[in-house]
């Protein structure tokens, strides 16, 4: 995966070694420099571990340059604390410097965007249509702009129905799909119930729907008795101990 390029002078920093940082802060000819560069040292790690876990190490700190400032240089290194959802760690975030020698606070806003493959389509895809893998592609994206939920693997879709039309190129979301029904209500079904190497089918009846893997009451047609059982595959289900 190709790396965001850094760029100091427009304040852009991305995956910079943790002694350099700390030499942009010492070397700092401006406060502005300074608090930027405390800013994104406290960021990046934070932001490389949130990437990491997603599965991405292609993400860009960009810090939001202040006007021109005449405040005096920190003796130190500048404190920073958190302002807004401190586990928020994409999109727009603001970080507040203070500084004690000489005595100053600053409020800095960063720009974080972090880049995954997600799934999109490739094509337009009809309402109720099975979804199959060469519908899907795989793209990179700026999750710090998508809204709601979203996919990064083809075959968690790949089999699902979509609940409506879907255009192409549009960024799949679970509320668009829905996985298909193997068990339908009032179908007869298989159950299977067995312990310890000992297993038995007997034939039922479903009193609900359900996907692979639902929970679902059905009716045992010998005895009349109602189990709750879970789906297993098409018109089959097993019961729950």
């Amino acid at each position: 995966m190709k790396p965001i390029k850094a760029s100091l002078p427009s304040y852009i920093y991305n995956s910079i070694p943790g002694f350099l940082l700390i030499a942009c802060i010492s070397q700092a000819q401006t406060v502005n420099e300074q608090a930027g560069a405390v800013v994104k040292n406290d960021l990046e790690q934070q932001v490389a571990d949130y990437a990491s876990r997603l599965g991405s190490h292609n993400y860009r700190i960009e810090i939001i340059p202040l006007p021109p400032l005449k405040l005096p240089l920190c003796q130190h290194q500048p404190e920073v604390s958190t302002i807004g959802q401190p586990t928020r760690l994409t999109g727009r975030l603001t970080r507040k410097v203070t500084c004690s020698t000489p005595h100053w606070s600053l409020n800095i806003r960063a720009q974080v965007d972090i880049f995954l493959p997600v799934v999109k389509s490739r094509h337009n895809i009809d309402r109720n249509s099975t979804i199959r893998a060469d519908d899907l592609i795989l793209e990179e994206e700026n999750i710090a702009k998508l809204r709601g939920n979203y996919f990064s693997s083809i075959k968690d879709v790949a089999g699902q129905r979509s609940r409506r039309q879907i255009t192409g190129n549009s960024i799949l979301q679970p509320s668009m799909t829905e996985r298909p029904a193997l068990v339908s209500r009032n179908a007869s079904v298989v159950i299977h119930a067995g312990h310890a190497g000992f297993s038995i089918t007997m034939k039922g009846q479903a009193l609900e729907s359900g996907s692979l893997g639902d929970q679902v009451q059905v009716r045992n047609s010998s005895s009349g008795k109602i189990i709750m059982s879970e789906v297993t595959g098409q018109g089959t289900v097993k019961i729950i101990d």
